[in-house]
C-alpha cells in the first residue's frame, strides 16, 4: 500500500448492533495486522477503534437506532493515521458531549491521565457506561489529538463526527 496517498484505507457505512459490532471489530484487527507494521501505532488505533465504536453502539439512543447508519473510517493521510465516527445524536443531548469533549480537549497529557483515574474512582457509572470514561481514554490513547463536530441535520437530530488523528511523528 502506498502510505504517501491521501486515500481512504478502511471504511464501514451501516447500521450497528452487537453481531455486527463483532464482526467490524475482527475486520478492523485484520486490516491493522495487514497494513500497519509499527506495533504501538496499530495497538493504539484498534484500542480507539473498539472503544469510539462500542461507545456508539451502547450510547445511542433507542429511538435513533434505526435510523442511526454509522460512518467509521481509517484513512493515512500526511504522515497521520485518522479515525473518524459519524452517528446520530439528539441535539439535546449534545451539549452533554460538547462539555466532555471541551473538558479534554483544554488538558495536558498529564491532567488527562488524572482526569482518567479521578473519573474510575469518583464518577457514577451507569449501566450504559458513564461519565465521558471512554471518551477520556479515547484522548489518553491518542495523546489528546481529537477533534469533533455536530452538524444539526434536522428534526432535532445531529451528526456528531469525532475525528482521532495519530501523527507518526510524534506518537511515543
Amino acid at each position: 500500500m502506498n502510505k504517501s496517498l491521501n486515500i481512504v484505507d478502511f471504511s464501514f457505512i451501516g447500521h450497528l448492533n452487537e453481531q455486527k459490532l463483532e464482526v467490524l471489530l475482527v475486520e478492523v484487527k485484520r486490516f491493522l495486522e495487514n497494513n500497519i507494521d509499527d506495533l504501538r501505532i496499530k495497538r493504539r488505533v484498534y484500542i480507539v477503534a473498539v472503544e469510539a465504536l462500542e461507545n456508539i453502539f451502547r450510547h445511542t439512543d433507542s429511538e435513533l437506532r434505526k435510523q442511526n447508519k454509522i460512518k467509521f473510517s481509517i484513512k493515512f493521510e500526511n504522515n497521520s493515521y485518522i479515525l473518524e465516527f459519524v452517528n446520530l445524536v439528539f441535539c439535546k443531548n449534545s451539549e452533554k458531549i460538547k462539555k466532555i469533549l471541551f473538558n479534554i480537549k483544554n488538558k495536558s497529557k498529564e491532567e488527562i491521565k488524572e482526569l482518567y483515574k479521578a473519573t474510575i474512582t469518583k464518577a457514577q457509572i451507569s449501566q450504559k457506561g458513564g461519565a465521558g470514561l471512554g471518551l477520556i481514554e479515547i484522548a489518553k490513547i491518542s495523546d489528546n489529538n481529537i477533534d469533533y463536530k455536530f452538524k444539526d441535520i434536522g428534526a432535532d437530530i445531529c451528526e456528531f463526527i469525532l475525528e482521532v488523528k495519530f501523527d507518526m511523528k510524534t506518537i511515543k
